[in-house]
């Protein structure tokens, strides 16, 4: 009985191991650029995926540090700032879950090339972001995952 036991137990940590190194990942929020949505010293779970849709949260890989981000366009979206406000494809953005309504950022406009997103965080004015040119339209490779769950 407690060979089978401790069998299972084992059995049970190799495969949670399995799945947490590659496909889930657990990250703890530095900073409070995502403010409302997440804080700092929230805990999320990512997940890997195939595709990433507008405002899906999503941890991206830049340089040596992650920095999470919601999407705001995709490849072919034209996205521009004009008065503070967003507009995608000539569209004005409705975004409830930004924390000022206010956008800084020049009025601009910027066509998101293929297999890129533009990004930004939801505390906009506290945001290293997509208009950035430091950042810039952020390329699927350097995406880690989206976020599916907050602890």
């Amino acid at each position: 009985m407690n060979t089978i036991f401790l069998f299972l137990l084992f059995l049970i940590s190799i495969i949670t191991k399995f799945i947490f190194s590659n496909f889930i990942s657990f990250i703890t929020i530095n900073g409070n650029s995502m403010f409302p949505t997440l804080k700092h010293k929230d805990k999320i779970l990512v997940k890997k995926s195939k595709t990433y849709n507008p405002n899906d949260l999503i941890v991206i890989k830049l340089d040596h540090i992650l920095i999470i981000k919601r999407i705001i366009g995709i490849s072919g979206d034209q996205i521009a700032l004009k008065h503070n406000l967003v507009y995608k494809n000539n569209i004005l953005l409705s975004e409830p879950y930004i924390y000022s309504q206010k956008t800084l950022g020049s009025n601009s406009y910027k066509t998101i090339d293929e297999n890129c997103y533009f990004v930004m965080g939801d505390n906009r004015n506290y945001s290293l972001d997509s208009r950035d040119k430091t950042i810039g339209q952020i390329h699927g490779s350097q995406i880690i995952g989206k976020v599916f769950f907050k602890i």
